[in-house]
């Protein structure tokens, strides 16, 4: 049954998706925004201090095509040592939307580390639906996801 909620998510999913993502056929590289990954949030400081932080361009990383920004030296030189462990699922798009056949980046202020990863989610209402059910989510996306590459 199609909820006010649920349609809502689906035309801002849509709205969304068709303003960030230019390739429907292939799964996306890192979600950027004004030429920085994660829009030019710290992806490391959702694991050092457990918060959502802007980085500055003095701290800067380049990887996997992209330039990242970190909001001390110490987390640029942690996810340079490791990006892997730092760098958010499903290349910063939002889970919950992945498993709904939608195309959406995360938000940097709304995330969730579970099971060893980061993830970036589209609001705070889906962060707390996301918490609640991570693996049925995590299970979907990555199906959707899978569709994608």
């Amino acid at each position: 049954m199609q909820t006010r909620r649920n349609l809502t998510l689906a035309a801002l999913g849509t709205a969304v998706a068709g303003g960030w993502s230019g390739r429907a056929s292939a799964a996306p590289g890192v979600f950027t925004q004004g030429g920085l990954a994660l829009g030019g949030y710290d992806p490391a400081a959702y694991w050092t201090t457990k918060k959502a932080a802007k980085g500055e361009q003095s701290f800067s990383f380049d990887w996997n095509g992209v330039t990242w920004v970190f909001a001390s030296q110490a987390n640029r030189d942690a996810f340079a040592a490791s990006p892997a462990k730092y760098a958010p699922a499903f290349n910063g798009y939002c889970p919950f939307c992945l498993a709904g056949g939608k195309l959406v980046p995360g938000v940097g202020n709304y995330w969730d580390i579970s099971n060893g990863k980061l993830y970036l989610l589209l609001s705070a209402r889906v962060r707390d639906d996301f918490i609640m059910k991570v693996d049925y989510y995590v299970e979907r996306a990555t199906a959707y996801w899978a569709k994608l590459s």
